[in-house]
This record gives C-alpha cells, structure tokens and sequence, in this order.
C-alpha cells in the first residue's frame, strides 16, 4: 500500500520537473496513490471476510 503512494508521489513530481507546474501533478498524482493504497486495502478486506466465511 506505500508503494502506490510512493508511486503517485514520484510520478507527480516527474511530470512538475517535465511541465514546470509545480506542485499540481504532484498533489494530484499523490492523491491518486492515496486512493489506490485504500482500495487496495479493502480489497484485501474483503477477500479475507469472503475465505473466512
């Protein structure tokens, strides 16, 4: 789950260095992995509560 933040941080701050746009790619991509590392999250939830039962 860090990774998808890690990711979004460093893809966010890749495109500010290309674009010249700080830090909006960076905010953007950061919530981006923010709401991939909570999915991901409940994915694994949700496939424990599914072999549990």
């Amino acid at each position: 789950m860090a990774a998808c933040i890690l990711i979004g941080l460093w893809i966010g701050k890749t495109l500010d260095k290309i674009i010249g746009a700080p830090p909006w790619m960076l905010l953007i991509f950061l919530v981006f992995g923010i709401i991939a590392a909570i999915k991901s999250m409940f994915d694994i939830v949700r496939k424990e509560w599914e072999n549990s039962q």
